[in-house]
């Protein structure tokens, strides 16, 4: 089987369109009066006419909506388009997004910003609710410059991300962040460790020594403040060997598939966590904690190691600070499992798979004012806007010429400009986007990036086609259901470890094998293709 790309620029973090205007907050279209919209168009502009454009974004909790962000007036000044938006809370897009679909398609947005859209992608682009990106490269210049300005194999691999099952675009891929955005890291408390002159672990074996010793120092910590349980775990796969993971996995050294509840190292990590779990070393509820439970154990001094978002750096540095100075989360390479086995390398999640989408409403003037305005977003003016914003307004030239936000001091590009929230960018500049954050968590972007795997697990974003899709949903769920019940027990120790045999057999007797070769069919159908742009 051929060998899937590199992720030489992972896919990143994208921030949706919204803008000043009304709507409904289910998502849906309204009757849309222009008189009732400021004209934005104009001689120069990317519309010389009066065009709104209705939006359906994700209001992200940590930034919700505001139609005051400057970067949406500014957006809009820029492009000549006018908005209406539909803000939709993100936690409960999943419920809106089949409301919408299920309407008359007159009344479908005109585009979708979506969190996690790869799923609405391939659900409703192939039933035709969404417009092909693929079919209609005529129309949109600046982002088929974009793209082949790229190195083939870079392009390649963004394309992947999106493709869905029937090898179609309809969700087109976000570019610009890549050292920060969906990056993980390992990461500890620089300052705890100091203090009590604690060596960085190099192995999970010395990581578990020194948690036993901080439990010591601190009865009422858990030191690894770890949550998202079987997801952290297979993001910690290849700590103990490359390109492993719980679920279903591709190990690129052997062209081969594999599930890797099977494998000796699923049985290894769980008695890892079996000992933690016991020994009061990491929450007892880590597989399910919620993030403000655990967000309280951080803020508290009880946590001092986790797996986490690279983000979670400023999180929780900045705001401690103001109280104790010497408070420091700093990232850490990936401990190996142990001196003779592993790699400190994590699982390569740095994309994220979200931006806009153009919704097919049977009105062509709609579809074709979306597409030119998605082609804006990857033109050079686009991307200088969407960067940056406005010289005077969001941002200033400091004396050395460098680019500096126009926020004050306890003020932030997100919550005060609107730069970098859902709905304010498809493509940006790597150095504008490395400026939302201090420069403590750009660096350590830059730092740990080398940590992750250069290859990315293809499991994660394979859409399989029509005569597949139901038998590899079934298998997988039944699986999944199973396997996380059980390796839940294990660790739990509720089941014996002496009941592992049995376990791995039951995931046999649930077709495990023929889940994998429908991941090769669909995978060798992708790689057939060659060059996919």
């Amino acid at each position: 089987m051929k060998k899937l790309i590199a992720l030489t620029l992972a896919a990143m973090m994208m921030f949706a369109l919204c803008a000043c205007g009304g709507g409904t907050a289910d998502g849906k279209r309204t009757d849309i009066n222009e008189d009732d919209y400021e004209d934005n168009s104009g001689e120069g502009k990317l519309f010389e006419e009066k065009t709104v454009i209705t939006l359906m974004v994700g209001s992200h909790p940590s930034w919700p909506y505001d139609p005051n962000w400057p970067m949406w007036k500014i957006m809009q000044e820029e492009s000549g388009v006018t908005f209406s938006v539909n803000a939709v809370p993100t936690a409960d897009f999943g419920t809106k997004i089949p409301l919408v679909f299920a309407d008359d398609p007159e009344k479908f947005p005109d585009m979708i910003f979506a969190i996690s859209g790869k799923g609405i992608a391939d659900t409703y682009g192939p039933q035709g609710g969404l417009i092909s990106i693929s079919d209609n490269l005529d129309k949109m210049p600046n982002y088929k410059a974009f793209w082949e300005a790229l190195d083939p194999e870079v392009r390649n691999q963004n394309m992947l991300l999106r493709m869905s099952g029937d090898g179609k675009i309809y969700f087109p891929p976000n570019y610009g962040i890549q050292t920060v955005g969906n990056t993980r890291t390992w990461m500890y408390r620089k300052d705890i460790f100091e203090k009590h002159n604690l060596k960085v672990p190099e192995t999970m074996d010395e990581a578990y020594k020194v948690a036993k010793k901080l439990k010591t120092l601190y009865p009422d910590s858990y030191p690894f403040a770890i949550r998202s349980g079987f997801s952290n775990m297979n993001l910690m796969g290849p700590q103990w060997k490359e390109y492993f993971r719980l679920d279903t996995y591709y190990n690129f050294d052997e062209g081969e598939w594999h599930y890797g509840a099977l494998e000796p190292e699923a049985k290894e990590m769980v008695e890892y966590f079996r000992k933690l779990v016991a020994e009061g070393l990491v929450p007892k509820n880590f597989l399910t904690i919620s993030a403000t439970e655990w967000e309280e154990l951080v803020n508290t001094d009880r946590g001092f190691m986790m797996l986490e978002y690279l983000l979670r750096i400023d999180h929780f540095n900045l705001p401690a600070r103001q109280q104790n100075p010497e408070y420091t989360w700093a990232g850490m390479k990936p401990p190996k499992a142990t001196a003779d086995k592993g790699n400190h390398l994590i699982q390569n999640l740095s994309y994220e798979l979200t931006g806009y989408m153009v919704c097919n409403s049977g009105d062509q003037k709609r579809i074709d004012s979306s597409l030119k305005f998605l082609d804006w977003m990857y033109s050079p003016e686009g991307i200088q806007v969407q960067s940056w914003g406005k010289e005077g307004v969001t941002y200033e030239l400091d004396e050395n010429g460098e680019k500096r936000w126009l926020v004050d001091e306890y003020g932030s590009p997100y919550g005060d400009l609107g730069m970098g929230t859902p709905g304010l960018y498809q493509c940006v500049e790597f150095a504008a986007n490395e400026a939302l954050y201090s420069e403590e968590q750009g660096g350590a972007g830059r730092e740990f990036s080398p940590y992750q795997e250069e290859l990315y697990n293809p499991a994660s974003i394979i859409a399989f086609q029509s005569d597949l899709q139901d038998e590899a949903a079934n298998i997988s769920t039944e699986i999944r259901a199973y396997a996380e019940e059980m390796l839940s027990k294990f660790i739990l120790s509720q089941l014996p470890m002496s009941k592992w045999d049995e376990f791995v057999q039951g995931l046999r007797d649930r077709n495990v094998d023929r889940l994998l070769e429908l991941y090769e069919l669909q995978y060798d159908r992708i790689n057939s293709k060659g060059d996919i742009w």
